[in-house]
């Protein structure tokens, strides 16, 4: 049974075209998994492979580049290539071995059940899960440039955006300017008192001086007159 099954779905031109696992390595979105205890990967596979959502397809001969997922099976002989159809309802997933054999399947999504175990069918998930945060990317870019589109439509017709001053409205503009305007005024203030504190304290220190002047002037003219 084993025999005819590999014999079904083998390849003939998978030598010439086919992928290693050591090319699978180089591809994006890799995923590597460790040894199942021994047990050799094809016989793996035709137990408990092919299932509702899965079932065999012509082998494509998919290579890395082409590929939207791949993961690489080591220690079990095999990489896993997948790639989802155009229309998101399939994923098309290829078993490369290390002696050349290659199988192939065809992934129906709306099969799969949520807490799958089988290997082809969460390869397929990861795939699609992989598809779905690159063209989330590419939505939130698109929407982020509608955005700032619609952004600078609103600032072209209708000017810098407004705010409400009691019964008048301002711009960011025109806020910042008479902010200024008032950091101006208040710096000029400052300036008029720095000089009048300056001005009033020469006249005070002068004054003392004549003062002084004038007590020394007098207890001259006292002590001349003592003298005589």
């Amino acid at each position: 049974m084993q025999k005819s099954y590999d014999e079904k779905y083998r390849s003939e031109d998978t030598d010439e075209t086919g992928m290693t696992a050591a090319d699978g390595a180089q591809a994006s979105g890799i995923a590597e998994f460790g040894s199942m205890g021994g047990l050799r990967a094809k016989e793996v596979v035709a137990e408990g492979v092919l299932s509702k959502a899965v079932s065999a397809c012509e082998v494509k001969n998919l290579t890395a580049e082409d590929a939207d997922y791949v993961e690489k099976h080591l220690a079990e002989g095999y990489v896993l290539k997948a790639k989802q159809s155009d229309d998101g309802k399939t994923v098309y997933v290829e078993q490369k071995f290390d002696d050349g054999t290659v199988k192939a399947y065809s992934v129906d999504l709306d099969k799969i059940d949520e807490e799958t175990g089988n290997l082809i069918e969460q390869a397929a998930k990861a795939c699609v899960q992989k598809n779905g945060k690159e063209q989330q990317t590419d939505k939130d870019w698109h929407e982020a440039l509608e955005e700032f589109a619609a952004y600078v439509k609103d600032r072209i017709k209708n000017g810098p955006p407004k705010f409400a001053t009691g019964a008048t409205q301002m711009s960011v503009e025109e806020w910042d300017k008479l902010v200024k305007n008032l950091d101006d005024t208040i710096d000029d203030v400052k300036k008029e008192q720095e000089q009048e504190l300056k001005k009033r304290l020469e006249k005070e220190e002068q004054k003392e001086l004549d003062n002084e002047q004038k007590e020394h002037e007098e207890d001259i003219k006292k002590w001349e007159s003592e003298l005589i």
